[in-house]
């Protein structure tokens, strides 16, 4: 059984480490300072993502900004801010009532986990075995207790 809780925080993890790689090839100073602010955001959703389900909060705290495309689009490639970005629109639905929308919201994470771990990946083999593993691979698994 999949643990979303703690397969959420494993994506934010992975942006943070795909924001970090990021912030060592930064052009200058002020495409550092917008990665930087980027890395604290996604911190601060991942410390408390039930209130930043709700996109009124993320605007009200600042987290709709501009630094926050900026610190994810590498090279005028902006698939990893949109794969972020469809996380966190979602994320609210995660354990939504209704069957439907929550299978639809647990989709897009494993597909956004599956795509970062992809994006962060240093192997070179990784576009001959990535594209046959299952989203559920990188999914974190809940331990039952016996």
């Amino acid at each position: 059984m999949i643990d979303y809780d703690a397969t959420l925080q494993a994506f934010f993890a992975e942006c943070q480490k795909f924001l970090g790689k990021r912030a060592a090839h930064a052009k200058d100073k002020f495409e550092l300072n917008a990665i930087n602010n980027a890395i604290n955001m996604v911190r601060t959703i991942a410390a408390n993502p039930k209130k930043y389900a709700d996109y009124n909060a993320r605007v009200a705290a600042g987290f709709e900004s501009p630094d926050m495309a900026t610190g994810f689009v590498l090279g005028g490639d902006n698939s990893a801010y949109w794969t972020y970005s469809s996380v966190v629109n979602s994320m609210g639905e995660l354990y939504n009532k209704y069957e439907y929308q929550r299978a639809q919201a647990q989709k897009k994470l494993l597909n956004a986990l599956k795509s970062m771990k992809y994006k962060n990946a240093g192997n070179i083999l990784k576009d001959l075995y990535y594209p046959f593993l299952s989203p559920e691979k990188f999914a974190v698994k809940s331990q039952k207790q016996k």
